[in-house]
């Protein structure tokens, strides 16, 4: 059965790809235990082109990192030596969403790009478990989503993009090029390396984002440091924390401590998240437990973080209205009420918090406006006061050469001044005229 060929945007055609449906149970249960502790997973989907149909066929696991809203590849010189070996094409990339739905984060879109720009018919496969649906499969629009991402110059992780249809769903009926079929994918996987937040016991129910942490937070009573220890507190790891709390925003500790999306939504702080991130992040960033020489800037922070948010109620009561007018700013910009359920969606957590970030950069640039104002204050004044003191001083040096001259000057006045006329006495009476005196 022939399959019509479908078209991008701007009708430029597109191949078929042939994407066998068992790759989403496979690639759940191989990041099972990172979905589990809220760390996202990604894999790169790899295949063949045949007849002019493109057939995925592999799916490559590289290492990586990841994070409640991020993943990273690292040692990509493996991936590369795999599909060398197996002469595969890169067709694009699988993640999943822990704790979010189905969408493209600004983040997505930009790693897509560089997937779309080799291959126009690139897929990203977004795994949800915990959501309905569960799985989604996406492209770039062209236009406009290649070309306003391509163009995008934004220095944040995440950042807010044009309110245009950026992005669509590849395997739509009748438009999209991605072909389901139920036949077996074959996997191969390198060196396969989860990336562990915690060794649980027992798995933790699924929660839902606006009640769980960002991959972080759980029940203090179930937090084993032996077992975080063993498993998270290694050289790589700390370093990897370090790093991303010397990213973070100075004075806005509660992304310092990553405690969870529910309190950009809701603006209330749970002393037990609190206290629970402290121990976790502190056992991977005190100068004690490391070699890494930026542990102790990134310990203070973290330290100062937490006495923020337990022993400064003021400080904290500043930062949640300020996290309060950032969620209105957002809701107010997408025109969306509060009772809305986007408003509780992944989207707008994380507009809601690169707004906080903002306005937190907002204050701190006007800090550093007014310190360096008032530095440059002092400064001229101590020049002014300098100033005057020398100018006084050569005053009194000039006044002081002069002295002799003065008084040699004073002495000859003195001495040598005019001399006084004598009085005349011709017998007139003063005040008779006409009188002579007798």
């Amino acid at each position: 059965m022939e399959i019509d060929l479908p078209k991008t945007e701007n009708g430029t055609r597109l191949r078929n790809l042939v994407l066998p449906v068992q790759i989403y149970n496979m690639f759940l249960n191989i990041a099972e235990k990172n979905t589990l502790a809220n760390r996202e997973t990604c894999g790169i989907l790899c295949g063949k082109l045949e007849a002019d149909r493109l057939y995925l066929t592999t799916m490559v696991i590289p290492k990586q990192t990841g994070t409640s809203d991020s993943c990273t590849t690292m040692n990509e010189e493996e991936l590369f030596e795999v599909q060398d070996k197996e002469d595969l094409m890169t067709m694009g990339w699988i993640h999943t969403h822990p704790t979010q739905s189905c969408f493209m984060s600004s983040v997505d879109l930009h790693t897509h790009c560089m997937f779309q720009i080799m291959l126009p018919e690139a897929i990203a496969i977004v795994l949800s478990p915990k959501h309905i649906p569960r799985h989604g499969i996406f492209r770039l629009t062209d236009p406009p989503g290649l070309e306003v991402i391509t163009s995008c110059a934004a220095s944040e992780m995440f950042h807010p993009h044009p309110d245009l249809p950026l992005y669509c769903q590849a395997d739509k009926a009748g438009v999209g090029h991605v072909v389901p079929v139920n036949e077996p994918c074959r996997q191969r996987a390198i060196k396969f390396t989860h990336y562990v937040l915690e060794d649980w016991n027992q798995p933790r129910a699924a929660t839902s984002m606006a009640s769980s942490a960002p991959g972080t937070c759980t029940n203090d009573d179930t937090f084993d440091v032996d077992t975080f220890l063993r498993t998270q507190a290694t050289a790589f790891h700390q370093d990897i924390e370090i790093e991303r709390i010397l990213g973070c925003v100075k004075h806005n500790p509660i992304e310092i401590l990553e405690l969870p999306p529910s309190v950009y939504l809701t603006g209330t702080l749970d002393p037990k998240h609190i206290k629970l991130q402290y121990r976790k992040k502190s056992l991977l960033t005190h100068p004690d437990k490391t070699t890494n020489p930026s542990a102790a800037a990134a310990f203070e922070l973290l330290k100062h973080a937490e006495h923020t948010l337990t022993a400064d109620p003021e400080q904290t009561a500043a930062l949640l209205d300020m996290l309060r007018e950032a969620r209105t700013t957002v809701l107010r910009a997408l025109k969306i009420g509060s009772a809305d359920p986007k408003a509780g969606s992944a989207e707008t957590i994380v507009a809601i918090r690169m707004e906080l970030r903002r306005m937190i950069r907002d204050i701190e640039n006007r800090e550093v406006i007014k310190n360096r104002n008032e530095v440059e204050f002092k400064r001229r004044e101590e020049d002014r006061l300098a100033e005057a003191k020398k100018r006084k001083a050569d005053e009194d040096k000039a006044w002081e050469a002069t002295r002799d001259e003065r008084v040699q000057s004073w002495r000859s006045f003195v001495k040598g001044g005019p001399k006084k006329k004598a009085k005349k006495d011709d017998g007139v009476v003063p005040g008779m005229p006409g009188t002579h005196r007798k």
